[in-house]
């Protein structure tokens, strides 16, 4: 009777762990593909010396996040290459300022 709990439990455990795969916070739910893969490069190196909670509550615009990146990349410890600075400040400035921001970003008007 206690194996067959026990398998019950395990078999629920698993079962309600299939469904609670938890979302990158720092995505925005409207990213797009290209985006949201720029969103998991920046969660992935932005972590590891910031909290999500700190960086999703920044208040920073797009010029600001341009310059904040390149500031962070410049630190030895970040592990944010070169090559990364770019997806990284595209991630930060759609979750700022959406489609607008990365238009005035490109245009070289942060």
């Amino acid at each position: 009777m206690i194996d067959c709990l026990r398998t019950i439990l395990w078999l629920v455990c698993v079962l309600v762990g299939c469904g609670m795969e938890s979302a990158n916070p720092l995505t925005p739910s409207v990213a797009p593909v290209g985006i949201q893969n720029d969103c998991e490069l920046a969660s992935l190196r932005c972590s590891r010396c910031h909290s999500v909670a700190r960086i999703t509550q920044s208040r920073l615009d797009s010029l600001g996040w341009q310059r904040y990146v390149h500031r962070m990349r410049l630190m030895p410890e970040s592990g944010i290459a070169s090559r990364d600075e770019e997806p990284i400040t595209r991630c930060l400035v759609f979750r700022a300022a959406g489609t607008a921001g990365l238009a005035r970003l490109q245009q070289g008007n942060p």
